[in-house]
């Protein structure tokens, strides 16, 4: 009598690995099986160019798919589910469950929404309107016209009450905003433009609006600006996804500018104003601040400590050290400076850009920007472009929930500068 084979945990040898892997040896599909599969394959082949997808993306998906065994609840769930097959989320193990938690449970309504703003809902986008003079009707004119109407026009600033001073005869520059006043922005109906969120920390708008205006610099036709929720939608990979989605942790201003820049484009950072500097190398840096302003244009204000009083709705103007939270750390922010003043008392004071619905517009002086510990960066480098393979949106005015803070890189905590 023969002895009894050993059992194998799989093929004994290359001539069966051949076996299993006939067509005859494999499960078969039904027809509805095929139909349903043949269903997500035409599904993510309309999705191809919209996520940014490769041949073997699709067949990756649909093999993750396939071992989840969750063809009907991709197709019961629709482009939410599909999307985070396709982009390779979570771990194989235990990837349905999680997956399915995402999309159904009731705890799970914050990643939801994120999740949703990048796959469906988007940026909403229009026009900023202009009245019958030709003045845009946007957030700064509003800044200017019901807070501070020292940054708006002489006729209504302190500027045009005042203009018989010596002072002002001497220097009658008193304020000037990037994007109303640069000798390469100014008489540009398309260079202004705004972003507007909830407040929130975020560190992806400064670099969109900054790219925004740098190209506007260098062109006279109608610029654009990087479409956020597309971008993050084709090209943030699968570890990015699912920390923004699962875990609302942002990342680093400066990285991603870098990386929606034209190649090889230079940034620089220049040294701060110290709190025992003297009076005259302090006024020797604001000179440079804003020489700099008009040399490459705005700067981004990053790692900007965001402590309570900043929050406040009502409140739009800071000056001297911040007032730090004690029991908790700040969140971090990313802004940009787009315009600078002179005050009555001779003072300078910087108009900082951001993207919070209610506070569109703040002005700080330079001890508060250092008492936050913010860096200023700059692109030294024009940029007659937005790289073509990237996602585009014509509008002046967009609306994007983008709750994704400043987080600083390793080498950031050193506060480093590049030595110019």
């Amino acid at each position: 009598m023969a002895p009894k084979r050993k059992p194998q945990d799989g093929p004994t040898n290359a001539h069966d690995a051949d076996e299993d892997l006939q067509p005859s040896k494999r499960p078969r599909l039904n027809t509805s099986a095929r139909l349903q599969q043949q269903q997500l394959r035409d599904t993510l082949v309309a999705r191809k160019s919209e996520w940014h997808l490769t041949d073997a993306d699709i067949t990756d998906a649909i093999a993750r798919i396939e071992h989840d065994k969750a063809i009907k609840f991709v197709l019961a769930n629709g482009d939410a589910s599909l999307f985070l097959y396709a982009k390779g989320l979570f771990s194989s193990f235990g990837r349905a469950r999680r997956i399915r938690d995402l999309l159904t449970d009731p705890d799970a309504e914050k990643q939801r929404e994120r999740l949703l703003r990048i796959v469906s809902t988007g940026e909403t986008a229009r026009e900023v309107t202009t009245d019958a003079a030709g003045c845009q009707c946007g957030t700064f004119a509003d800044f200017c016209k019901d807070k501070m109407p020292v940054w708006g026009s002489p006729e209504t600033s302190w500027v045009g009450r005042y203009n018989a001073m010596p002072r002002l005869l001497a220097d009658p520059v008193v304020s000037q905003v990037l994007f109303r006043d640069h000798e390469q922005l100014k008489d540009k109906d398309h260079a202004y433009t705004e972003r507007v969120q909830h407040p929130a920390l975020c560190f992806m708008h400064a670099p969109v609006v900054m790219q925004h205006y740098l190209v506007a610099m260098a062109n006279d036709h109608r610029t654009p600006s990087l479409d956020m929720a597309l971008f993050m939608r084709r090209y943030r990979s699968a570890a990015e996804l699912e920390k923004h989605i699962m875990e609302n942790l942002g990342g680093s201003s400066i990285a991603f500018l870098r990386s929606i820049l034209l190649p090889d484009t230079e940034l620089k950072r220049y040294r701060t104003i110290l709190d025992d500097d003297p009076p005259d190398l302090v006024r020797q840096f604001e000179r440079e601040w804003k020489d700099r302003l008009e040399a490459y244009g705005p700067a981004l204000v990053r790692a900007f400590e965001v402590h309570s009083e900043f929050k406040n709705p009502d409140r739009w103007v800071y000056t001297g050290n911040v007032a730090p939270d004690r029991d908790n750390l700040p969140g971090y922010h990313a802004m940009l400076l787009v315009g600078h003043r002179r005050t009555e008392n001779d003072e300078t004071r910087f108009l900082l850009q951001n993207w919070w619905e209610n506070k569109q517009f703040v002005e700080v002086d330079w001890r508060y920007l250092m008492s936050a510990k913010a860096e200023l960066h700059y692109v030294t480098t024009p940029q007659t472009h937005i790289p073509q393979e990237f996602p585009i949106n014509h509008a002046s005015h967009v609306e994007l929930e983008m709750d994704i803070a400043e987080q600083l890189e390793l080498e950031d905590r050193h506060r480093t500068c590049v030595p110019v």
